[in-house]
């Protein structure tokens, strides 16, 4: 609250009186100033209640210009001493000084000679540093509701709605992209569209945007997080700009919020670790379906989200270094990720986000531009229930394996084709030896005319005539060079069992080393 003209003229030891404005005695005085020049304007911001003695008012169109000045200036109202002495020149308000009064609407309040300025202008001061109190004491009342609420397991929920009550206005807590997150009333995505560019510049800027539209209601954007990064934003909408109290129980809000986003998507030692013990118990062998989704559930994963998991494969990093590198690149996508640092030093690390498989690639790819200094390989899973995981892990596993052995940045496991699978699962150092114990004697042989043909047969699943197509040969022919490699090899080329091995083979030579 403030202090208004009224108010001072119901301060009955004051002996005042309103002589002219009676109609705007509600407006309210910021300050009391007392001035005896002609043109005080320079001195003056507005709001302000002037008391004068007119010693420099000496005609009527020198006080209607003063009054003009006043009023262009906007100040509250004029207090006009009285009393017919030397100090005082004018027995009555001058007549002048009343018409410009009403015609301006400006209050004039006469003050008489035995009433000291300093006694208006303490009571003013008293009643203003009374009220400031007064507001800052409820600020506290209302912070420490606020503080209390954002204990509760529905924090930030309960924030928002004290706050849009203490307030009066709409608020809502929204992702850096838009989304809501929280409200209070409740609020559709589309009210906030509309400020899709003053969104970006609070998150981008790290300041409070303001925007006050045509029937003047105020909508701020406060940006929550540290000073480091921006992690969501509070929207703070009313029908009129907020008062002094207001503020103060935004600014608090501001903090509760800030710390409760960088308690859910900053990152920490003690974050790091639960995220890797959980992520862990979750991707263990033996655990549950239930062990899994309780596991990450403590991560903000609903039960029945799908994950896609990805193993990644850093020259150089260090768990903790690319944990928070990594937490920072996930954090404005507001999905449930959880990074699992690698286990030994030969381990990759895993991520494991509910994204798809094409959305989690395109983090993957981002991580290797902002933290991989020396280059970086992964494979990404095919999307799955949380049930799953394991699967999922596997998955990702042998598609990392798969790069590793293509030399390429990044596979995706659908993109895989099976015989890949077995193919990338026999260690590099002996793909040479599983092949050359295989196809030795047709190594003996020398004679490229068999190898070729043994290839265009398997590549044409057994089928004689387009494999001979393919070599340009009669079909006889083929079939008696396929006779000449079954006696060599001592196999049977009917058999899936060998024909499968001898596929490995011939794929394991042609994969580059």
């Amino acid at each position: 609250m403030a202090v208004t003209l009224r108010q001072l003229l119901e301060e009955t030891e004051l002996e005042l009186r309103c002589v002219a404005g009676a109609a705007e005695l509600d407006r309210e005085i910021r300050w009391v100033h007392v001035s005896e020049v002609a043109d005080p304007t320079p001195w003056l911001q507005g709001g302000e209640f002037l008391i004068t003695t007119g010693l420099q008012l000496s005609t009527p169109a020198s006080m209607m210009q003063y009054m003009e000045r006043l009023a262009d200036r906007g100040i509250s109202g004029v207090g006009f001493g009285t009393g017919g002495t030397v100090h005082a020149p004018y027995g009555v308000v001058p007549p002048a000084i009343v018409e410009a009064g009403e015609q301006r609407g400006i209050p004039v309040i006469e003050v008489p000679i035995d009433v000291p300025f300093v006694a208006v202008s303490q009571f003013v001061t008293t009643r203003l540093a009374s009220e400031q109190f007064a507001t800052v004491q409820r600020a506290y009342d209302i912070q420490r509701q606020l503080t209390s609420a954002a204990l509760e397991p529905r924090g930030r929920a309960e924030v928002l709605r004290l706050l849009a009550a203490a307030t009066g206005s709409q608020v809502a807590v929204l992702s850096i992209r838009g989304t809501v997150l929280d409200a209070s009333p409740g609020a559709a995505a589309e009210r906030y569209d509309a400020l899709r560019a003053d969104l970006e510049r609070a998150s981008t800027q790290g300041a409070v945007a303001q925007i006050i539209d045509d029937e003047g209601a105020v909508t701020a954007i406060h940006p929550l997080g540290t000073r480091r990064r921006t992690r969501q934003l509070l929207v703070v909408t009313s029908t009129r700009a907020p008062t002094p109290l207001e503020r103060m129980v935004v600014t608090g809000a501001v903090t509760l919020l800030s710390i409760d986003a960088e308690r859910r998507l900053g990152f920490s030692p003690e974050r790091q670790m639960a995220s890797d013990r959980l992520g862990a118990l979750a991707l263990r062998q033996g655990a549950t379906t239930r062990d899994r989704i309780d596991a990450l559930a403590a991560l903000g994963f609903p039960a029945r989200a799908s994950v896609t998991v990805a193993s990644l494969r850093i020259p150089g990093a260090v768990g903790a270094g690319i944990a928070g590198g990594v937490n920072d690149i996930l954090f404005d996508r507001a999905v449930p990720s959880v990074f699992v640092a690698r286990a030994t030093p030969e381990a990759p690390f895993v991520l494991i986000a509910a994204l798809s498989p094409v959305e989690l690639s395109d983090v993957v790819g981002e991580v290797f531009r902002e933290l991989a200094r020396r280059g970086g390989q992964a494979g990404v899973s095919a999307s799955h229930r949380i049930g799953e995981l394991v699967v999922a892990a596997q998955e990702s596993a042998a598609a990392l394996r798969h790069a590793e052995h293509s030399r390429v940045p990044l596979q995706r496991y659908e993109e895989m084709l099976l015989h890949s699978v077995v193919l990338d699962a026999i260690p590099e150092d002996r793909r040479a030896s599983v092949a050359d114990a295989v196809l030795a004697r047709l190594d003996e042989a020398a004679d490229p005319a068999l190898a070729d043909a043994l290839a265009a047969f398997l590549q044409h699943n057994g089928h004689i005539t387009r494999a001979s197509a393919a070599l340009g040969l009669h079909r006889q022919t083929l079939v008696k060079r396929l006779d000449a490699v079954e006696r060599l090899l001592g196999v049977s080329l009917d058999s899936p069992d060998d024909r499968s091995a001898l596929w490995v083979a011939l794929s394991a030579r042609s994969m580059p080393r």
